[in-house]
């Protein structure tokens, strides 16, 4: 350092200081993957960059909770969860929950993102007749979207990416589409 001026080394420790700020795990892991990967090492590379995956699911199942509805009038809820995990993991993907309850009443909504398994249900979704009766449903539209919805809940796959399912009590049809509806498609499909 004694061989620099103040004025070479000054940027160079402000632009270092400022990407660290900004680096988070996920990154760090991607980094170090390119690392390794330029070393040779391609198995430590490869745990490195399924490590960052893993970190982005988490990142952005958390996100996605934004989507998740306010209690609606009456209705108390816990906080929303979410939950990721690797292709090793039925396929992988993520997962955000919350429930909600009113006196005796409960209902919880659900939504699957970046599950192989979805790619599945779209053949039930993409013909309303074998759809509905396989699932013991009716077709039902929310908010322009196709789903179907049953006598304990409802399903509905969104930007054939999402998976939403509401799961109630028996009898609860009108609460289902109420809270179907009220769940945030728009900003939902966003996240595609």
């Amino acid at each position: 350092m004694k061989y620099l001026k103040k004025t070479t080394w000054l940027p160079v420790l402000c632009l270092a200081l400022s990407s660290s700020v900004w680096a988070d795990d996920a990154s760090d892991a991607i980094e170090k993957a390119a690392t390794l990967y330029k070393e040779g090492q391609t198995q430590q590379a490869i745990t490195q960059l399924e490590l960052a995956t893993q970190l982005i699911r988490q990142q952005r199942a958390e996100a996605m909770q934004q989507v998740l509805p306010e209690p609606l009038d009456g209705w108390t809820a816990e906080a929303a969860t979410s939950t990721s995990a690797g292709a090793a993991m039925l396929g992988g993907g993520s997962t955000i929950k919350r429930t909600y309850s009113k006196a005796d009443k409960n209902l919880s909504i659900e939504i699957v993102a970046d599950s192989p398994m979805i790619q599945g249900m779209m053949a039930i979704f993409s013909n309303p007749m074998f759809g509905a009766a396989s699932q013991g449903g009716k077709v039902q539209m929310v908010n322009g979207q196709q789903a179907i919805l049953k006598d304990d809940g409802l399903m509905m796959v969104v930007e054939n990416t999402f998976m939403v399912q509401i799961n109630a009590d028996k009898g609860m049809e009108a609460d289902v589409i109420a809270y179907a509806s009220a769940i945030d498609l728009k900003k939902l499909s966003g996240f595609k």
